[in-house]
């Protein structure tokens, strides 16, 4: 790990130095909780839409150098006067280098690797081509992306800390396809004995597998459906993930869109739904909301409600700052216990 880790500081100085483009993002902000009563605010450094303890300040950087058939990228996320100590914390989240071959049809890609593929997006992502490793991608023909991922195991066990032959204990196969009108994707992911993933069971091995299909046919409508499937062998018990997304572009600048998800683990166990909507005014102004809700299931599989929420939110963007202000409320129910907060934000960011 410590040889990896040498690699990504040298591509993250690189980056630094020989940067072609650069991009990124600074956000600040607060939230203030306030009670049933509209009582008691406490006041939540916060830095985007999440209800959260965050950072008073949060950046993200990205620098890529690009020659065509290589280059490298590093992106920096930075949170600074964070909860607790309030100092500042920083991760990478990509800082690879990439060399094509054979005009372009290869794509190898090594390092700490976050930009995703073989996935249609909505609300299930891939999560099983990124992170730390080397991915082989091939395009043998417009709108197909077929490839390899030998990722390194995300854990200090200490038979696997240091050894480039790790690289293989955790692999992963995908390809997408994109046809224009429709998108379609599927990715499986093998973990070793040696993974966190199976718990360090001996002898033990596991998979996950996502797939995902999209459509793009109706000027109105986009739609996602996918799946993800966790702990394909069994040991835990088998995790099942549904979801379905639903855009809606009726007409200019309205966007209605809705999110369903559904989680099976010996039965079904939570469906989540949220419904939301964006209006642009003009002017650089936009107006919008969301009503998520949570129901779960008890012992005798009935729906409960487990959370109602809503959120709403005014925006002004001038040139790459922008602000948002906005309202919501989030209502915990049953087994949750019954709590009600209201809740008021102000947020700035500035885009480059």
């Amino acid at each position: 790990m410590k040889k990896a880790l040498i690699v990504l500081l040298i591509l993250a100085v690189a980056g630094g130095v020989f940067a072609q483009t650069w991009s990124g993002e600074v956000t600040t902000g607060a939230w203030i909780r306030l009670g049933d009563d509209f009582d008691d605010p406490i006041v939540y450094a916060a830095n985007d839409d999440d209800f959260e303890d965050g950072a008073a300040v949060t950046a993200n950087v990205g620098a890529t150098y690009d020659r065509g058939n290589w280059g490298f990228k590093v992106v920096l996320d930075a949170a600074i006067g964070g909860e607790g100590d309030g100092g500042a914390a920083f991760s990478f989240p990509n800082a690879y280098g990439w060399m094509k071959f054979l005009d372009s049809i290869i794509d190898v890609k090594a390092g700490l690797i976050d930009d995703g593929v073989w996935s249609t997006g909505g609300y299930i992502d891939d999560g099983l081509s990124t992170g730390l490793g080397i991915r082989v991608e091939v395009t043998p023909i417009d709108g197909l992306n077929l490839g390899v991922f030998f990722s390194y195991p995300d854990n200090d066990y200490p038979f696997a800390a240091g050894k480039i032959v790790n690289f293989f204990k955790e692999m992963a196969f995908g390809f997408q396809f994109d046809g224009g009108i429709f998108e379609v994707s599927a990715a499986m992911k093998l973990y070793s004995e040696e993974s966190a993933y199976t718990g360090y069971v001996e002898d033990e091995i596991d998979a996950a597998l996502t797939a995902g299909f999209g459509f793009h046919g109706i000027d109105i409508v986009d739609i996602y459906l996918g799946v993800w499937i966790d702990y394909l062998m069994g040991d835990p018990e088998m995790e099942i993930t549904l979801a379905q997304n639903f855009d809606f572009n009726v007409i200019d600048g309205l966007g209605l869109h809705l999110e369903l998800a559904e989680f099976f683990c010996d039965g079904l166990k939570w469906v989540s739904i949220k419904p939301s909507a964006d209006f642009g005014l003009g002017d650089g102004w936009s107006v919008g909301g969301s009503v998520p809700l949570l129901m779960d299931t008890d012992a005798e599989d009935n729906l409960g409600f487990a959370s109602l929420g809503l959120n709403a939110w005014v925006m002004k963007e001038i040139g790459g700052a922008w602000m948002k202000a906005g309202y919501g409320f989030t209502n915990l129910m049953k087994d949750y216990g019954d709590s009600l907060n209201h809740y008021i934000k102000l947020v700035f960011g500035y885009s480059f």
